[in-house]
């Protein structure tokens, strides 16, 4: 898969579903989130420009690709972000900080 060679995957379970991501690199964190309707593939032409200086973190948004899709509620919690189930936080990845990149 073109960007991704140097890559682990990873599922994470947050309790509540699965998160799937793909991480490498070497620096600080990036954390970098696809949009509607796509998945983490989306960032596969950038991230080896990033690789050497970002650990990267791509990961499928609940509901997306290869990550699982929990039971929704009228607020929509279990879909909302939190970025503690991705890094920066006592997640997987505990990094002091993350930083995010959307599309």
């Amino acid at each position: 898969m073109h960007g991704f060679l140097d890559f682990e995957s990873a599922v994470i379970d947050t309790g509540e579903t699965t998160i799937f991501v793909r991480h490498g690199g070497s620096g600080p964190p990036l954390l970098l989130l696809h949009g509607f309707p796509q998945t983490h593939i989306m960032w596969r032409k950038v991230v080896s420009q990033l690789f050497r200086q970002f650990t990267i973190v791509c990961a499928d948004l609940r509901g997306y690709g290869k990550s699982g899709c929990p039971p929704s509620t009228s607020d929509h919690g279990p879909y909302a972000y939190n970025g503690s189930r991705y890094g920066g936080g006592d997640g997987p990845f505990s990094f002091p900080f993350v930083l995010r990149c959307g599309s």
